[in-house]
């Protein structure tokens, strides 16, 4: 979720299966709010209610999906990111762990510290 020149963000909600982000753009507009809705990565509903991917999985992140990567994965086989997004928590130590990546269709991986 970039922020624009002059922007900053806040955590509005944190809740077990997602993160909402609230961006103020200070730059365009003052009164201006974005909220941004993210899954989390260590919530099983994120991948469909079983479990969180295991050593060894393909994981897709599709168009329109934003993944918050909040803990150390095991070492998956492949990620790709189609047209989706990955995005680092900058609140902790977190590391992805894979195989392969692929980012194809306008997917995107955002890392801050």
């Amino acid at each position: 979720w970039p922020l624009r020149p002059g922007g900053k963000k806040t955590d509005l909600a944190n809740k077990d299966g997602a993160v909402v982000k609230v961006s103020d753009v200070i730059a365009d507009n003052p009164n201006k709010k974005t909220m941004t809705y993210m899954d989390k990565w260590s919530s099983r509903f994120t991948w469909g209610g079983t479990s969180v991917p295991v050593t060894g999985d393909l994981v897709v992140i599709q168009k329109g999906q934003i993944i918050y990567l909040d803990i150390k994965t095991p070492v998956l086989k492949a990620l790709v990111i189609r047209g989706g997004s990955l995005v680092f928590d900058d609140n902790q130590d977190v590391e992805l762990h894979m195989e392969y990546a692929i980012v194809v269709d306008g997917g995107s991986i955002h890392v801050r510290n």
